[in-house]
């Protein structure tokens, strides 16, 4: 686990698992770890519409892959958008597998 501050530059030490996610493997969240003090995590499904959002003031976030409105999310492939404070982003994607 990260301690510590976590500056802009530090970015690049964002880590995003369990990346397939597989409840029948036992996968429980997909975990954002590395994140920058009061970074935005933004869900996109591959159709562009917004799933989930979060302004985050740890390290780690979990995502429960259920959405803004507490549903599960379907198996798919999801376009992650962290933006930090100062601008900056960094863009992903992950896959959910049911």
């Amino acid at each position: 686990m990260l301690s510590g501050a976590i500056t802009p530059q530090d970015i690049s030490i964002l880590v995003v698992y369990s990346n397939q996610f597989k409840p029948k493997r036992g996968d429980k969240c997909i975990y954002f770890e590395g994140l920058p003090k009061g970074s935005w995590i933004r869900i996109y499904d591959i159709s562009g519409h917004l799933i989930k959002e979060s302004q985050d003031q740890e390290a780690i976030w979990k995502w429960d892959v259920h959405d803004n409105y507490g549903k599960l999310v379907d198996s798919g492939i999801y376009i992650y958008i962290v933006t930090m404070e100062e601008g900056l982003k960094r863009i992903g994607n992950m896959a959910v597998i049911r």
